[in-house]
């Protein structure tokens, strides 16, 4: 390519940059917006895929282009597109790896394991910090000490407490070796911010530390906690920091047993409504999730489940990804327990909490796709258990197909709202959603359910996933049903929806290959009026 060419889109690259930066974020956006944020990231992967593949020679002025394309990283992320910042990071880094700027390749590396560890892909996260630290041989830099803090991210969010304090310590150790000089080479935080923000982490790892020990070793861990607590009093904060520790003392409060305390300051912060700094998008998701741990300590159930409903329907848009998980698990735990404590967990209640979860969460499946295929389904079991004969267990094939999209909760926003063609990387974290869906299910004591969720998109052939194996009976029945319900009612928002006859011949053109016969024999049946409801 040309320096005209590579100029040219280093321009567009800058229009990107500086477009994104006034839109609102995704989750606020209009289809206007939305669609011509989709066409800027689709130039922009085509044009780091060919860089990827150039040889260094040809490629365009890499320190320049990054100079734009590592705020972008964090750009993406604010806006709420996390999926873009993961796939254009990563084709980017191993350009920065060859011109041998070590920091600018941490940076990009830094955020590929962050969009990893997001979409609870921690094997990659680590792996990625791995060849990170591979690349540095031990030599100290500010970018280095960003990673290793992204690293201790990643292993609190894996429950590996004693791995997280590691990395920590080893981030704040660097830090503490080098000179402010160290931190203005590249944007991002001052290093008191930085410093600021690694005892800020490992006070966090302590609490969430707390929430899982018992005995002497919660009342040790807790004690180290509150030791952090007030060590972080005697630094001077920004107004950024502030706001999440007086957030994370709620926290410490309920672990001392304090609970009248905490509740009385996390309500009083989320009625004050003012968040700023990097962490201003968590704060509202953080103190609703707190707010449902004190009520569930309290055996308040039902206002446990009222405030963690509320902060999954606000960590939707509003929360980085890391909190949204920790969110996801309260919401679990709370309806295990509010399900336990009534006695209820074999009715429909427990089925209809967990489809108003993800109904909060995606347009899509909350427009009515769930409830489509989970009654299709039920129509299909009945009119093969009379015609074919069949076992099956009616309530868990209803229920599976209310729910084979319950580990969609486990995906970002972005990626399940996108209004644009899912590319083939965006397809392989999608596939991750029935063996999430599976681990749901299992955690609410539904493991039978989760069996059929686990097999949803398997195929006769083997050409599905995630374990390319043939589905069970009742797992065929909600796969004919899912993908007929997706083709004939709007599924993507690009996507014109398909007439039901023809779709029905694209089912019985894969019968006996991807699709149980009998099943999509019996589709037709009911689509076409040959068999009663």
């Amino acid at each position: 390519m040309s320096t005209r060419r590579w100029q040219e889109e280093f321009e567009t690259l800058a229009a990107f940059s500086r477009d994104i930066e006034t839109r609102p974020a995704l989750p606020e956006a209009s289809p206007e917006e939305l669609a011509a944020h989709a066409e800027q990231v689709a130039r922009t992967q085509d044009v780091l895929s060919l860089v990827a593949v150039l040889h260094p020679s040809a490629r365009p002025p890499v320190m320049e282009w990054d100079d734009l394309l590592g705020p972008l990283w964090r750009r993406l992320f604010a806006k709420g597109d996390d999926v873009t910042r993961y796939i254009l990071a990563d084709l980017w880094r191993g350009s920065l790896l060859e011109t041998g700027d070590r920091e600018r390749f941490y940076r990009s590396s830094t955020a590929v394991a962050a969009s990893a560890r997001n979409f609870y892909r921690f094997e990659e996260a680590l792996s990625v910090c791995r060849e990170a630290r591979e690349v540095a041989d031990g030599d100290p830099s500010a970018a280095l000490a960003n990673l290793l803090n992204t690293e201790g991210t990643v292993h609190v969010c894996r429950g590996d407490f004693a791995a997280a304090e590691a990395a920590y310590t080893e981030a704040l150790g660097m830090a503490e070796r080098l000179g402010e000089d160290a931190f203005t080479r590249l944007p991002g935080p001052s290093r008191q911010d930085f410093l600021a923000q690694e005892l800020i982490n490992l006070f966090d790892c302590y609490l969430h530390r707390g929430h899982v020990e018992t005995g002497a070793e919660r009342v040790r861990v807790v004690k180290r906690a509150r030791e952090f607590y007030e060590r972080l009093l005697r630094m001077p904060f920004s107004e950024e920091y502030r706001q999440l520790h007086e957030t994370n003392l709620g926290e410490l409060l309920i672990l001392e047993g304090r609970i009248p305390e905490a509740r009385a300051l996390l309500t009083a912060e989320l009625e004050a409504g003012s968040h700023q700094g990097p962490y201003a998008l968590s704060l509202s998701a953080m103190r609703g999730r707190l707010l449902s741990y004190a009520a569930e300590l309290e055996s308040e159930w039902g206002e446990a489940y009222r405030w963690i409903r509320w902060a999954l329907k606000t960590g939707t848009t509003h929360t980085y990804p890391s909190e949204e998980q920790f969110v996801l698990e309260q919401a679990i735990a709370v309806l295990r327990g509010l399900h336990e404590v009534h006695d209820i967990a074999s009715t429909g209640l427990l089925v209809e909490d967990l489809s108003l979860l993800l109904e909060d969460k995606d347009w899509y499946t909350g427009s009515s796709h769930s409830r489509n295929v989970g009654r299709r389904a039920l129509r299909l079991g009945k009119l093969l258990k009379e015609s074919r004969g069949w076992d099956l267990d009616l309530d868990i094939l209803s229920k599976a197909g209310l729910l084979h999209d319950i580990g969609k909760l486990r995906l970002p926003w972005s990626l399940l709202n996108k209004i644009a063609p899912i590319t083939p990387k965006e397809w392989d974290l999608l596939r991750d959603h029935s063996a999430y869906g599976a681990g749901i299910l299992e955690e609410m004591g539904m493991g039978e359910v989760g069996q059929v969720v686990l097999q949803h998109h398997e195929t006769l052939d083997g050409s599905g996933y995630p374990n390319h194996r043939p589905p069970d009976r009742m797992a065929s029945i909600v796969a004919v049903c899912d993908a007929y319900e997706a083709a004939t009612t709007p599924n993507r928002r690009y996507k014109v929806p398909k007439q039901p006859a023809e779709m029905l011949g694209e089912l019985m053109r894969g019968s006996g290959r991807l699709y149980q016969p009998d099943v999509v024999e019996a589709l037709a049946a009911l689509v076409q009026g040959q068999a009663a409801p």
